[in-house]
């Protein structure tokens, strides 16, 4: 007996109010009728039915017993087009009164992976039954169609720091339906930022939408999409990073003249914000060394009580330079301020000085964190002063090209 039929019958013998009370129930259990054989020993056996996979996009994994149940019975490829034609979501739902964990177990993937494991399982289906298959898959690929965005005209806007940025949804589909091909041949490092900005509205749209577990896409589109989605082509990875300067300890202390003079000096005029940040850095390290007798005291006692007092910060010049990191971080923060860089402290700690601590910034949407006394042996402060390379440098955004830019510009300072 067909859904259609079912609902017409409803329709039909329900008294007017009582469609009103009970349609809405009647139709759930139309729509959620299972989609595999309820026989105790099938379902006993699920469990330890085979897996097959298939690659596509990604690995889907999937019961091939299961599938071709679903191929070969007419009610449950009935009842899955009915389901594709009506599902408002992109993964199968299941209601909670159907042996719910077998289901979720089953069909815990996604509308468009569901539809690749059927099709991928067709070619085992018996001859006599494999038409009735492929005309159900055919109808239910129409319901999977990407092509149906391309009639939606709404708006669609993101903030990305203190930019808005906003397209049609048609034009978004457009990009994932064939326009991201010019791409494929562009480096990446040549990209203007306007660019960018629709790149990363393009990503955004398809993630808060879910428009590839929804629809079927090429698999070219889909590994363009987790292209851009691993920041392997253009690196979104600081957009949503850092976009404030985070610091609840030290925030607005007065530094001392002499350092800010030694700094702003001679700071490069042509230095890009991440060059000065890296600039900055190297000079302190250079300027600073480490509070000796804290470090005889194994970081206890007075010795580290006198460094837990923020209000001496300003007492730190070139002449009397020994601190800890704590002090350096803060002195470090003031002076990224000074040049419009936003960064944070990364600490487990709530009080000021309670533990080690590093600062993580972001300079010309490059995230990295600064660690100049990791080890106090063999610190930047004595690399710093003897020309060797710095270790306390640490990039976070893992994409070839911000990668290079960061060698490079360290190479330059």
């Amino acid at each position: 007996m067909s859904i259609d039929f079912c609902r017409q019958i409803l329709y039909n013998n329900l008294m007017i109010s009582e469609v009103k009370n009970n349609l809405k129930f009647y139709e759930k259990q139309l729509s959620q009728k299972l989609f595999f054989p309820q026989e105790a020993n099938f379902l006993a056996k699920l469990n330890s039915l085979e897996n097959k996979s298939i690659s596509r996009h990604s690995t889907i994994s999937y019961k091939p017993d299961v599938i071709k149940y679903i191929l070969t019975s007419p009610d449950c490829l009935e009842n899955l087009l009915y389901y594709y034609k009506n599902c408002k979501g992109s993964v199968l739902e299941v209601d909670e009164f159907q042996t719910p964990k077998i289901a979720r177990k089953l069909f815990a993937i996604n509308n468009s992976d569901l539809y690749l494991c059927l099709r991928n399982e067709l070619e085992n289906v018996p001859l006599e039954k494999r038409a009735l298959a492929e005309e159900y898959l055919g109808e239910i690929e129409k319901q999977l169609s990407a092509d149906v965005l391309l009639e939606n005209n709404d708006d669609y806007t993101i903030k990305i720091e203190d930019r808005t940025v906003g397209d049609k949804v048609c034009n978004i589909a457009k990009f994932f339906l064939g326009g991201y091909k010019k791409f494929l041949s562009i480096d990446a490092s040549e990209i203007d930022q306007e660019t960018k900005d629709k790149l990363y509205l393009a990503l955004c749209y398809a993630k808060e939408n879910g428009i590839f577990q929804k629809y079927l896409f090429s698999k070219d589109a889909k590994e363009f999409y987790d292209l851009l989605q691993s920041n392997g082509f253009v690196d979104f990875f600081g957009i949503d990073t850092l976009n404030e300067i985070t610091n609840n300890y030290t925030r607005g202390i007065k530094i001392s003249e002499d350092i800010e003079k030694y700094i702003f000096d001679n700071i490069p005029a042509n230095f890009s914000d991440l060059q000065k940040s890296i600039y900055i850095y190297f000079k302190l390290c250079q300027a600073f060394q480490y509070d000796a007798g804290l470090y005889a005291s194994s970081q206890n006692g007075k010795a580290l009580d006198y460094h837990k007092n923020p209000n001496l910060i300003p007492l730190i010049s070139l002449q009397n330079n020994e601190l800890d990191c704590c002090e350096f971080h803060a002195i470090f923060g003031e002076l990224l301020e000074k040049i419009g860089v936003n960064y944070t402290y990364k600490t487990s700690y709530r009080e000021y000085c309670g533990g080690h601590v590093s600062t993580m910034l972001k300079a010309d949407s490059l995230v990295f964190e600064v660690e100049p006394l990791e080890s106090v042996l063999s610190s930047d402060f004595f690399s710093a002063k003897f020309d060797k390379r710095v270790k306390g440098l640490r990039l976070q955004n893992d994409n070839p090209v911000s990668k290079e830019v960061f060698r490079q510009s360290i190479s330059e300072v």
